[in-house]
């Protein structure tokens, strides 16, 4: 366990300097054949998503990823005796369910269902935040954002109550609502929640799900946040340096991340059946994380950061209902053209 522990070391000194010289990337393609290394072993959206981005070429190779899931309170369930929530079930039959959970009780307001921000790039319906053509922003172009936005953050917000807890909160609730007031019955967050919020978890009884499905998208999760090492053109021992990463998505290593509960790239059953059975909350449905299928990852542009920060921006105006589609979107249009003109002088 020693050695391994130091090995994981030093496989995250080694890949993260391989990954800082980013802007001087290579494509590895041919240093990936050379070394045997299996790209159709690991999970495909990752991979079609670097190809997709360089036109066929590997500037970098997965590693690791993280995801969506739904996290729910199985305590204020219980206090409030209604069911808990199932897997395979749609956004429509958990907000169902929320309505039931949002509440006022003994002066404390609570809150049915709120989703983490990530969903706006991370979601299902795998939306292209800019076209790749056009350059321009989608969010008032493609209806799906309206339908993302409507479902996830709006339609929970329903009840007056939890907009007056926004308002006061400035802002939606969220993990601490969820770990430390305890006031959240569901949360849509990353797979990294049981890491962030560990010593809160303890004395909590809580469970995993799959992120909730679209009824016309059975079984397709979030799309992955895949993270990413590559060799450089200042990478001095090209070969030495290709070993370490062939070892990084090698049975081995990526067992380790998935004992840690981190969400691998090797796709196969055996890696998946170790997801987060060496952290403390292991009697917990980890499984849930990969039970479905992961969503193709949009297409990306240079502006992508700026954009999604921009679209976050309008997710508080209107759950709280102080906006409306139409009026948010095109201010967000506005603000994206402007955000992408700047990038290009």
């Amino acid at each position: 366990m020693k050695r391994h522990y130091r090995m994981s070391i030093v496989l995250f000194i080694v890949a993260a300097v391989l990954s800082a010289c980013g802007s001087a990337g290579d494509d590895n393609t041919e240093l990936i054949k050379k070394h045997n290394i299996d790209l159709s072993l690991l999970e495909p959206t990752v991979v079609d998503a670097v190809k997709q981005a360089s036109g066929g070429s590997m500037y970098g190779i997965p590693v690791l990823s993280s995801n969506l899931a739904l996290f729910y309170n199985q305590d204020l369930f219980d206090t409030f005796s209604v069911p808990y929530p199932k897997a395979g079930m749609t956004w429509d039959e958990v907000l169902e369910l929320a309505k039931k959970l949002t509440r006022m009780d003994g002066g404390k307001q609570f809150y049915g269902f709120a989703a983490y921000n990530a969903l706006v790039n991370m979601s299902p319906l795998s939306i292209q935040h800019a076209d790749l053509r056009t350059e321009k922003p989608t969010i008032l172009s493609d209806e799906r954002w309206r339908t993302l936005f409507d479902t996830a953050f709006v339609r929970p917000a329903q009840d007056s109550g939890y907009r007056e807890g926004m308002r006061t909160l400035k802002d939606l609730p969220g993990l601490n609502q969820f770990a430390k007031d305890r006031s959240l019955a569901m949360l849509v967050y990353l797979n990294t929640l049981p890491t962030s919020v560990s010593t809160e978890l303890k004395t909590m009884k809580w469970d995993i799900l799959p992120l909730p499905e679209f009824a016309d998208m059975r079984g397709v999760g979030s799309q992955l946040l895949p993270t990413y090492f590559g060799l450089t053109s200042l990478t001095r021992n090209k070969d030495a340096a290709m070993k370490v990463l062939k070892y990084m998505v090698s049975e081995p290593y990526q067992n380790h991340i998935a004992g840690k509960g981190l969400i691998p790239v090797l796709n196969t059953d055996g890696v998946k059946r170790r997801l987060g059975q060496d952290t403390e909350f292991k009697d917990k449905n980890y499984g849930a994380f990969l039970q479905n299928k992961p969503a193709p990852i949009a297409l990306k542009t240079e502006y992508d950061a700026k954009l999604v920060s921009i679209y976050r921006k309008q997710m508080f105006p209107l759950a709280v209902g102080d906006t409306d589609f139409n009026t948010a979107f095109r201010a967000a249009e506005e603000e994206a053209l402007k955000a992408i003109a700047d990038s290009k002088k």
